[in-house]
């Protein structure tokens, strides 16, 4: 897994120490701020919200909260309990820079390895909250799925799966292949 460059001076005062169950999923949002203010006003503690991380237009990433807190992201128990709040940097009506959106799959790729988050856990923050959030803006939802499966595409699955008919399938580079289980 590559090493990203993860920028750690900006922290946010705005989480919960810990998290009560374990890290399950992914929310992306935009800031529908300018960078670099929307960055300062997820680090200011008159903001009362957060994210753990921010993807600037330049694909820097930045970490305000630490993976194991909870982050003051998603308006909704299960989105701040149990998934990374991932910002992107991003004014609704804009393009995303190439260079952000790689910055983004590469996190994303990372978190996904190191929690073992399944696709169906990575949540656009509008899917939260239809009532209250259309964000990410300038992403449908159709170009959305797209990415979440894309995600997953180069990766190899690292552990076993049962299908719906009771067969042990283990992923290989090849695609599942049946196995005693």
């Amino acid at each position: 897994m590559p090493n990203l460059n993860i920028d750690t001076s900006y922290r946010s005062p705005n989480y919960t120490p810990g998290r009560p169950g374990r890290i399950e999923g992914i929310t992306i949002h935009t800031t529908e701020g300018v960078y670099p203010s929307d960055l300062r006003w997820l680090a200011d503690p008159s903001s009362k919200v957060s994210a753990h991380y921010l993807i600037s237009p330049a694909g820097a990433i930045y970490q305000l909260v630490e993976d194991g807190d909870t982050a003051w992201h998603a308006a909704h128990t299960w989105g701040n309990n149990a998934t990374i709040g991932i910002e992107i940097s991003h004014v609704a009506g804009q393009q995303y820079p190439p260079v952000q959106k790689e910055a983004l799959t590469a996190l994303c790729r990372q978190l996904i390895a190191l929690y073992i988050i399944s696709p169906d856990k990575i949540v656009a923050h509008r899917w939260l909250t239809p009532d209250r959030r259309s964000d990410p803006s300038d992403w449908p939802d159709d170009d959305f799925r797209t990415w979440i499966t894309e995600l997953y595409t180069p990766m190899v699955v690292r552990h076993r799966c049962l299908c719906r008919t009771g067969i042990v399938l283990v992923p290989t580079a090849h695609g599942c292949v049946p196995t005693p289980g």
